[in-house]
């Protein structure tokens, strides 16, 4: 019984071992794209804070009006333009 416990014990240590290799490696590997994820992750939260508030405003019977951009405007930059907003509870 104790080799069998000897046993156990040396091969948890040694998945303890393979496990810190593994996570020091993705730490390593995903040190050089944090600033890409970083930046995906803040335009998707705006992207979802942008949903949201279009999803309540349209549930509350008012909504945003759009206009047509020529395509040359729309490939130079992102637009969104407020104008005359308030807030739906008020």
């Amino acid at each position: 019984m104790t080799a069998a416990v000897a046993t156990l014990e040396l091969a948890q240590e040694h998945h303890a071992a393979a496990c810190n290799a593994a996570w020091t490696t993705f730490l390593g590997d995903f040190a050089e794209l944090y600033l890409p994820f970083r930046g995906a992750t803040q335009a998707l939260a705006a992207l979802d804070a942008l949903h949201s508030l279009a999803c309540v405003a349209r549930n509350a019977g008012c909504g945003p009006a759009t206009s047509c951009l020529s395509p040359w405007l729309q490939s130079i930059a992102p637009l969104l333009h407020v104008q005359s907003d308030y807030h739906i509870l008020e």
